[in-house]
Parts: C-alpha cells; sequence; structure tokens
C-alpha cells in the first residue's frame, strides 16, 4: 500500500475531513466578526451538528427561520420558558436564546444520553437545562424504556414548546400521548411551533409519479415527477 494510501485510511479511522479541518479553523473566525445574529456564535463545531442539518449554513439558515416564527409567535420578546422537546445538540436553543434573555429559561429534552452530555458542555448559561429523557424510540433510543412517561416539566409552566423533527419519528399512540402532554405543560395562551409530515390528498397527489433524474430545487433529494 503506497504511502498515501495509507495516510488517508489513517486519517479517514480517526475522522479527519478536509470538511472537519477547516471547520476548526473557520469558526473562530466568524465568530470574531458576527455583528447582528449573536446566537449563532452558538453553532457547534461539524462534530457536532445533527438533525439533517450538517453545514454550518444549514444550521444559520434553520436558526433564522425558528428565531423568524419565535418573534411572531410569542408575545413577550424576552424572559419566556421555552421547552424544546428532541433539542439534540441544540439547534433551537440557539434560536430560542434572543426570547429566553436573563428573565426566561430554556429546557431541552431528549432521549439520547450522549446528546444530552455534549449540550449540558457547550450551552453554559446558568438559565438553560438538558434533561435526558429515558423514553424508547424505534429510531434512536430502541433500548430505552417503553413506558410513556410525562415529561418531567411542570403543569402551566411554559409560553412555548418546540419540536423540530420529532413528530416525524412517533408512533401514532406515541404521537397524541406527548401532545397531550404539550397541552398540558403550556400556559394559557401559550403556543407550540412543532413540525411533522401531513400526508393528506395533496400528498398523495404528489407522490404518485415516479422519482426525477435530477435534485430538487430547494434540497439535495431527487425530487418526484
Amino acid at each position: 500500500m503506497g504511502i498515501g494510501r495509507t495516510i488517508r485510511k489513517f486519517l479517514q479511522q480517526t475522522g479527519f475531513t478536509r470538511y472537519n479541518w477547516f471547520d476548526r479553523l473557520y469558526l473562530p473566525l466568524d465568530r470574531k466578526v458576527i455583528r447582528r445574529t449573536r446566537n449563532i456564535r452558538l453553532i457547534p463545531s461539524e462534530r457536532f451538528r445533527r438533525g439533517g442539518k450538517y453545514a454550518y449554513g444549514e444550521w444559520a439558515h434553520v436558526i433564522g427561520i425558528f428565531q423568524t416564527l419565535m418573534y411572531l409567535q410569542l408575545a413577550k420578546k424576552e424572559g419566556n420558558a421555552v421547552l424544546d422537546i428532541g433539542c439534540g445538540t441544540g439547534l433551537l436553543g440557539i434560536a430560542a436564546e434572543p426570547f429566553v434573555g436573563e428573565g426566561g429559561s430554556y429546557t431541552g429534552i431528549d432521549v439520547m444520553a450522549h446528546d444530552i452530555a455534549f449540550c449540558r458542555q457547550h450551552y453554559r448559561a446558568p438559565n438553560y437545562r438538558f434533561i435526558h429523557f429515558d423514553a424508547a424510540n424505534p429510531a434512536y433510543a430502541p433500548q430505552q424504556s417503553e413506558t410513556k412517561a410525562p415529561w418531567p416539566v411542570d403543569s402551566d409552566s411554559v409560553d412555548l414548546v418546540t419540536a423540530l423533527s420529532v413528530w416525524t419519528h412517533l408512533r401514532e399512540e406515541d404521537a397524541l400521548f406527548y401532545l397531550r402532554e404539550v397541552a398540558r405543560v403550556l400556559r394559557p395562551g401559550g403556543k407550540a411551533i412543532i413540525t411533522f409530515f401531513v400526508l393528506d390528498e395533496t400528498y398523495q397527489r404528489a407522490n404518485l409519479g415516479g422519482l426525477t433524474a435530477k435534485q430538487g430545487r430547494f434540497h439535495r433529494t431527487t425530487p418526484r415527477k
């Protein structure tokens, strides 16, 4: 085996890629010149960017979208209690930062213990807390408890519940159970921003054609005809 292939194999085994190397160089430089969107300084390194959004630019884009949604939905623009279900490595925690402020709180809950461990180290604000939720999920935590347990959050205590692509990974009975949990924890007048698929007649009509050979205009997957 040539020396070049040996080096490449070693770098692959140690997790080195050109992208993660440049990412490590870029992020500290980028944080120094942030002017208008200060919370994106919290975007983690590529090793910890998950949830279907990997590139730094994708994280910044989605953070901006949800920051706008939160601004539109929240009556108070600061001092809110935010509960983020399926927080992962903190994407919506970053989006929520301006609306939490000093007088509010952010709670992230996830079934993946290693993501919670990362969040506790990375997001150090005293009003941010992260909870590992011991519940089974077929995709992310199949070995955990099958019991449908309520979230460890007080009733009527939350101004905003967020969940990015969480209900897309739940069975119907679990989805209904946790929708009731959303209603339980929200204060009167509280809001929920939850994403999920709606498999209605429009979806069925759009899903009849086969896949095209080219990428979609808005994403890298191949759309249907």
